[in-house]
């Protein structure tokens, strides 16, 4: 944050730039990750090209009854953020 924009905040009254100003401390923390984001998809064709749904059914999932997908904070990473086992291929004809 550059002075001239906190000392502007601190003149409107903005209580943590006065604070900034008047301690002569400004602190803060950043996270950034580069890199392209990850698209969610789901297909009803197999490697080999086979649909494993049969006759063009819609692209869909279901819950798996009584699974919760969120998982706790200790739990989570960036590789896994829910629990992917509460969720299933729709059956065929359903």
């Amino acid at each position: 944050m550059s002075t001239a924009l906190v000392a502007l905040l601190a003149a409107a009254g903005f209580a943590p730039a006065q604070q900034a100003i008047s301690t002569g401390t400004i602190a803060g923390v950043g996270f950034w990750r580069s890199g392209t984001p990850t698209t969610v998809t789901y297909t009803t064709t197999d490697a080999g090209g086979t649909d494993t749904m049969g006759g063009g059914d819609p692209v869909r999932v279901s819950m798996v009854s009584g699974c919760d997908p969120t998982l706790s904070r200790g739990e989570r990473s960036e590789e896994r953020w829910f629990d992917t086992s509460c969720f299933i291929g729709t059956p065929v004809g359903s």
